[in-house]
């Protein structure tokens, strides 16, 4: 049952994503929109992580392989989108 309630967070935060970057093409974008992404990157990121190696694909040392290197991409991705300010005023 939770497999299920993690799987819809999932779907829900890609649906969020989509809705973010076509709004940011329509109507362009500030460093909100770059949060918002950043926090919905750091959802199905975990979702990636809890999903692949369990419930809905067999697990094979290069599905597990690609789940984390696809999670940890996601979560660093995700962390420097929500902290892009903070990183960039610690190196100027």
């Amino acid at each position: 049952m939770i497999d299920y309630v993690v799987l819809l967070l999932g779907t829900v935060a890609a649906a969020g994503l989509l809705w973010i970057l076509a709004s940011t093409v329509i109507n362009g974008g500030d460093s909100e929109d770059a949060k918002r992404v950043g926090g919905l990157l750091i959802v199905i990121a975990y979702v990636v992580s809890e999903l692949t190696p369990s419930r809905f694909l067999t697990v094979t040392p290069a599905i597990d392989l690609a789940s984390g290197v696809l999670t940890l991409a996601l979560l660093i991705l995700g962390l420097v989108l929500l902290f892009r300010k903070h990183i960039l005023s610690r190196w100027s």
